[in-house]
């Protein structure tokens, strides 16, 4: 079937800026002993100390692969993902956007009104209604919203974007898909063979869009 699915990532597409993430690396360190609840003071401290990688550590992505880690490293500690999801859900993280420097939401829904129009995420559900919102978009106008929850068998968005193909029934390269991320965002995309396009100012993609779907 010829038809176009246009799939996009939000943060840092939907909204960019160079001080939109200031205040999160300070915000999620304060919050790590949270993701790994059932581990005693002792172990947590054990944990910290053996794998000093786990300060630096920020992004979701990189939270969920460093749990997993945990997870073998320390295989009776009862440590699990789910912990972090749930967290997620719970607690708005706090992301500074500047509303001149958002994408076109009129833009938007009207492509949303014509196409079916995905958006698969590594932020929580609980993050991104809340930041749709506050930039002017109604979470309701996409055909769906996607929330990775870093499944062992793939932590990467590559399945979601797989199963978007086979429930709209089209051709990967009628797949056009839009991130501010080569590793997150558009290398699984490319690996099934879609249309991948960087978007690295969200004032800029609906100029990207138009030239892509030309």
């Amino acid at each position: 079937m010829n038809k176009k699915v246009l799939i996009f990532d939000f943060d840092g597409t939907f909204y960019s800026g160079e001080n939109a993430f200031d205040k999160l690396p300070a915000f999620i360190n304060s919050h790590k002993r949270e993701f790994l609840p059932n581990l005693t003071d002792a172990n947590y401290a054990l944990l910290v100390k053996e794998n000093p990688f786990w300060k630096d550590v920020c992004s979701g992505a990189d939270i969920a692969d460093a749990i997993y880690k945990f997870k073998d490293k320390y295989p009776s500690w009862n440590i699990s993902v789910k912990d972090y999801w749930k967290w997620q859900n719970q607690n708005l993280e706090p992301i500074d956007i500047d509303k001149n420097k958002i994408v076109d939401t009129t833009f938007i829904t009207k492509l949303c009104n014509k196409y079916n129009v995905y958006l698969v995420s590594n932020s929580s559900p609980f993050h991104l209604k809340f930041y749709l919102k506050y930039i002017g978009l109604e979470p309701k106008i996409f055909k769906k919203i996607i929330s990775n929850r870093f499944t062992k068998r793939d932590k990467t968005k590559k399945h979601y974007y797989k199963n978007i193909i086979v429930q709209e029934n089209y051709l990967p390269q009628n797949a056009y898909v839009f991130g501010d991320s080569l590793k997150n965002d558009l290398i699984p995309a490319q690996k099934l063979g879609m249309q991948t396009f960087l978007v690295k100012d969200a004032t800029r993609l609906k100029d990207i869009v138009k030239q892509a779907l030309k």
